[in-house]
Parts: structure tokens; sequence; C-alpha cells
């Protein structure tokens, strides 16, 4: 990742009467959208790596690897002036896949803008929309939500939750997965996402956090990785919602679990708890998935 990139965001002050224009509607969305085409041979060392650390065992491309790609692309989207957020102070709340056709190894463009802004009880929500394409077929769409949390005039809204979450009842543990004090920065090495809070203690402790924390595109992916162990191929259009509820604190053992009412609004769910941790954080994750 370019250093000079991140240090222009973690300088960068927020410009809260361009958020609340933005999410309110009075300012029009005018954020640029970056490009950047791809050869196979300067990224397949970085898709293999990939794979074999979240046991992917398929001949197309995991659906999160387009997180990893995009990542200088999405850091140009978040420090740019039209942005009006910082790096610092942006939590990661949800994650959308529509995930159109299988990535395979062939040249990829990929492009990134913050399509959008909605006012959030605790600030503003951005939503940051990530392309991939091959062979001219958009194969994987991607919106990343980013709560920036400040207090605004219009913060009356009591919209909480994104993309339409839904408590599940109940679970049923099919896996679990160990995760050692080395996990983010062994992460961060695979992806350029060198976050502070997943590093070290010192660092998560700079941030309000008592230990690092894993990756939430790290933990996502084991989950999919897990759901589609037994799948020979490619399932055809699919929408993969995913919802951070609550941080892995490391290092931890999470339960991966069905729900046993099975289904949210026609979608399967899968989530990912931590057993140990206090009431109200167990949760980490909620993953549904839904055949377009």
């Amino acid at each position: 990742m370019n250093i000079g990139i991140i240090l222009r965001g973690l300088v960068k002050s927020a410009d809260l009467g361009r958020l609340e224009g933005l999410a309110s509607g009075q300012i029009a969305n005018d954020n640029p959208i970056f490009q950047q085409q791809v050869k196979v041979c300067d990224i397949q060392t970085t898709v293999q790596n990939y794979h074999a650390y979240h046991q992917w065992q398929h001949s197309h491309w995991h659906p999160c690897i387009a997180q990893v790609l995009s990542l200088n692309l999405q850091m140009r989207c978040l420090t740019q002036s039209q942005s009006g957020v910082p790096l610092i102070g942006l939590v990661h709340v949800a994650n959308r896949i529509l995930w159109l056709a299988p990535l395979t190894e062939q040249e990829t463009e990929i492009e990134c803008q913050i399509s959008g802004y909605r006012l959030h009880r605790r600030g503003v929500v951005l939503t940051l929309r990530t392309r991939l394409k091959q062979a001219d077929q958009i194969a994987i769409i991607a919106d990343s939500e980013y709560l920036y949390r400040c207090k605004l005039r219009a913060n009356d809204s009591t919209e909480t939750e994104p993309f339409g979450y839904a408590e599940a009842e109940g679970r049923a543990v099919f896996n679990s997965i160990a995760l050692n004090n080395d996990v983010g920065r062994r992460y961060a090495q695979l992806s350029g996402d060198y976050n502070p809070i997943h590093l070290w203690p010192l660092t998560a402790k700079l941030f309000g956090f008592k230990r690092p924390i894993a990756h939430g595109m790290h933990t996502l992916a084991l989950c999919i990785s897990a759901r589609y162990q037994s799948a020979d191929k490619w399932q055809g259009e699919t929408q993969l919602d995913a919802f951070f509820k609550a941080p892995a604190m490391l290092p931890c053992k999470l339960e991966m679990a069905t729900n046993e009412q099975r289904t949210i609004a026609s979608a399967s769910v899968l989530g990912l708890y931590n057993p140990d941790a206090p009431d109200g954080q167990r949760e980490i994750l909620q993953l549904r998935i839904s055949r377009l």
C-alpha cells in the first residue's frame, strides 16, 4: 500500500459540514471513480497465498479477494478531499458482495468509488463500492459500509442496521477456528491492511482496544470458505451480506454456526461467535447468503 496515501489519510480531518450535506442529500456526491488494470502475473502470488491462508480449494477466486486487490484504490477514495472523512475513526460495519460471475486467472479491471452517504444515529455511514470486471463482464460488485462517529445536527435518524439486518434465533455449531495473537499481522502482510488496531497490543490500545482484533474481512473469508467447502463448482449468481457485530479480540476461539430457523428473508444464515466473550459481544458476524 502507498505510504503517502496512508499518511495523508491519517492527518486529514473530518469535514462535518460536507458530511451532513452529503448524507442529507443537500450536497451532490461528486466523489471520483478510481480505476486500475491488473495483470495475472502481478497478482498471482497474492491470490495463491490468499487462497492457501483461507483454505479455498476451488479453481475460481475467492469472492473476498476483491477487497485485497482493490485496497490501494479504496485508500485513494477515502483519503481524497471530497470524501469528508479521515481514516482514523472509520468502523467497518457491513459488506455486501454481489457475486455475479466466477473470477479466474485473467486480466482484471478494478474500479472504486464512494457511492453514497446516509445518516446514522451515531454519525454518518458511507458506502465504498468496488467493481471487478473480467473479459468485459462484471464479476463482483462489493459494497463496504463504514461508520464515522460524529455529532451532526441531522442525527435524528433511527436507522442503525445496514442492509436490513435481522437478529437470528438459535444456532447449531458446525465448525470452530482458533485465531492466534499473530493473526492480524499475518493477514496484514497478506492483504496490505496494516491498520494498527490489528497488529500489536500497544497499537490497539492507542485506539481504544484492550487487545488486537482480527480483520473483519479475514473472518468473513473464513466463513465463506467453510460454507463453500463441499461445492465443486461455482454455484451461480449469489448475494453475500455480512454484518460485523463485535470485534474478535485476539487470541480467541470462534464457533461457526448455522441458524436453526435456517432463513431470514429467504436467505441462508451463518454466524461466527465467541462463546467466551461477554454478553452482547458474542456474535462476531452474521453472514446471509441469497441466490439471485
